[in-house]
């Protein structure tokens, strides 16, 4: 009936063309004529849309609009790309005689590893023990989460739930990001690979969701092709919307930028338990014949906003469906809006951080002790962290720069991770509802780390351990109970989730995916494949930048005692040296001491170069206005 009201409106909006013989009109007149036809394309036009918005609350559906906007949306040279168009079916971001079904034999694939070759899994699968079926599987995806922000870890944070997850499962105390920034990890996260394979540099620009012959090749696509009902809910980050919804996803709700929410009709809902409702909502509905993989994408406890526009007005919109399905309709009790401002302006301590009062009354009466390193270490960071416009300390300026605005901010950290916390109960809570607790690969993690102060800075970015450390806890009901409650200290990264997540369905990993299975660290038929195929020691962390005033790029040779950084395009302070063992803070650089630590000096260079050479590391400029 909508098409109806349209095409009844044509003949008004669009009157006959004259013919050869007319009379040709006065020009008032046709200026008369144009604004009769404007104001009926208007009234035309909101009629359509009242009838539509009415028809989607009865019918379950809403209209995707436009993305919400967060804090990393803000360089234009690197960072920002202006099309907003949609993605052109007939490009190809791999080679066109490429097997799109490839699995992981090309040794090739990943040169900085010892590579389990398909020939060694297939040896290991005549002493595999079965699980009785495939695993479901539940990502929990925090956003700006840093290593230490668990109560098993620090004792003033409040973990309760997610330290009772690790004590049936296991915690990787040294687990890492390949790049410290959340658009680039989390394209990392669906496709295993570095930022230059999967080229996604930019927002706006997710090169590894343009179609689905670049989406096929992410563990979501690959499970979904076995059958699995695939969910994603909350962050999406690229805001290219509604690209991300193409039928990649069976159930799918979006919305970022934020840590409050008005529900229709008047409910104020947290970021984080409005991330649990849609997991709830997602088990529930979800086939009860199939397996399921669900990757839920918190928000907090990231801030929005900058400090001195903090939580800018942003858009908010939101995606789901019930099934696979080329229309990208919102949930019904959803109301589409402006979201405000928070409370405060942007010269007030902690105000980008909103927490609820139930969770932030909690750390009311103590005193969080600032970093040993937050001020002295800034004066020992290379000298051009102190010149021009540097990112991270324009933000520890807005967030830490008194005891006041330290205290305040951290304690509505602390509280967001305690309602992170808490929303993850919830979703698990429903997983046992349902039966299928013992059955559920449950892996708990984040995008990237945070300073909160650290070396006078704030933000992420550079490769510092507050930056590029982030929590690993997973949940495997394969797991031999004595494996329950211990803490592994191999270097696992976030390259590596594709690969276990896969492991779940036992599907082989795509050629081109660069991680491996942790599950090898854990299961004793897959600790076998250690012998041959040893776990890395190293590994190489790389962030690409072309607004060095604001960020400068790096990469890092990280290892557990040593680390090498490099800065490639700051000529007269390359490089820094650090012993992690003996300074873990990062305070004294050794390379001011190379008579004492040449020789790993010389060592770490040559090697950081192979990997960099290895990794193709250079990236390659990307125009997406051209890609769309």
């Amino acid at each position: 009936r909508h098409e109806t009201i349209i095409l009844s409106l044509i003949p008004m909006l669009h009157p006959p063309m004259q013919g050869p013989t007319s009379t040709p009109q006065p020009a008032t007149q046709r200026l008369e004529r144009r604004q009769r036809r404007g104001k009926l394309i208007i009234v035309g036009f909101t009629v359509v849309i009242v009838l539509s918005l009415v028809n989607a609350h009865l019918a379950g559906t809403w209209k995707l609009l436009v993305p919400a906007v967060d804090e990393d949306f803000v360089f234009d040279a690197f960072f920002l790309n202006k099309s907003y168009g949609r993605p052109d079916d007939n490009h190809h971001g791999i080679d066109q005689g490429e097997d799109l079904n490839a699995n992981d034999t090309n040794v090739n694939a990943n040169p900085h590893r010892a590579d389990v070759t398909q020939e060694d899994r297939n040896a290991n699968e005549e002493d595999e023990p079965k699980h009785e079926q495939k695993l479901n599987v539940l990502l929990l995806y925090a956003d700006d989460w840093r290593w230490d922000m668990l109560g098993s870890v620090n004792p003033a944070v409040k973990t309760p739930f997610l330290d009772s997850l690790a004590s049936e499962g296991i915690r990787f105390s040294h687990n890492f990001v390949t790049s410290s920034v959340c658009w680039l990890s989390r394209a990392t996260l669906f496709t295993g690979q570095y930022f230059n394979r999967h080229k996604s540099y930019k927002l706006r620009c997710p090169r590894f969701s343009f179609n689905k012959d670049q989406w096929q090749h992410t563990w979501p696509a690959m499970l979904q092709r076995a059958g699995y009902y695939l969910g994603h809910i909350g962050k999406w980050q690229y805001h290219d919307y509604p690209s991300p919804d193409k039928g990649y996803f069976n159930y799918s709700n979006y919305f970022e930028g934020q840590h409050w929410y008005d529900v229709f009709p008047k409910r104020k809902v947290h970021g984080s338990d409005l991330c649990a409702e849609r997991a709830i909502e997602f088990l529930e509905k979800k086939p009860k014949d199939i397996n399921w993989a669900l990757t839920v994408a918190f928000y907090p406890p990231k801030p929005t906003g900058s400090g001195t526009d903090p939580g800018e007005i942003y858009l908010f919109s939101q995606a789901g469906s019930d099934e696979i399905s080329m229309i990208y309709t919102l949930n019904p009790d959803f109301h589409f809006q402006m979201q405000p401002k928070p409370t405060g302006s942007g010269t007030d301590p902690g105000v980008q951080y909103q927490p609820t009062d139930e969770t932030l009354a909690a750390f009311k009466n103590i005193t969080i002790k600032e970093p040993f390193n937050m001020t002295e270490a800034f004066n020992r960071l290379p000298s051009f962290f102190r010149k021009g416009r540097n990112t991270g300390r324009g933000r520890w300026t807005e967030r830490y720069r008194t005891p006041l605005h330290y205290q305040e901010s951290m304690k509505r950290i602390y509280a967001l991770v305690y309602g992170l916390d808490r929303a993850i109960e919830n979703i698990v809570k429903k997983v046992k509802e349902l039966g299928e607790y013992e059955n559920t690969l449950i892996i708990v993690t984040a995008d990237n780390g945070m300073f909160h102060g650290a070396h006078g800075l704030a933000g992420k970015w550079f490769p510092y351990q507050e930056s590029i450390r982030v929590p690993l806890i997973i949940r495997d009901p394969r797991m031999p109970a004595e494996q329950a409650g211990t803490v592994e200290d191999s270097l696992t990264l976030n390259i590596d989730l594709a690969n276990t997540v896969l492991s779940a369905s036992e599907i082989s990993p795509h050629q081109n995916m660069q991680g491996r299975d942790i599950t090898e660290l854990y299961l004793p038929f897959k600790k076998k494949l250690l012998k041959d195929h040893p776990w890395r020691e190293e590994f190489l962390y790389a962030f690409p930048s072309l607004d060095e005033d604001h960020m400068p790029s790096s990469t890092a040779l990280v290892r557990r005692k040593w680390k090498y950084i490099r800065w490639p395009r700051q000529e007269n302070e390359p490089h820094l040296l650090f012993n992690l063992e003996d300074d873990p803070l990062e305070l004294n650089d050794l390379i001011k001491n190379a008579t004492v630590h040449g020789q790993v000096l010389d060592e770490m260079i040559k090697r950081h170069d192979e990997m960099v050479q290895e990794l193709e590391i250079p990236i390659e400029e990307i125009d997406c206005e051209q890609e769309y």
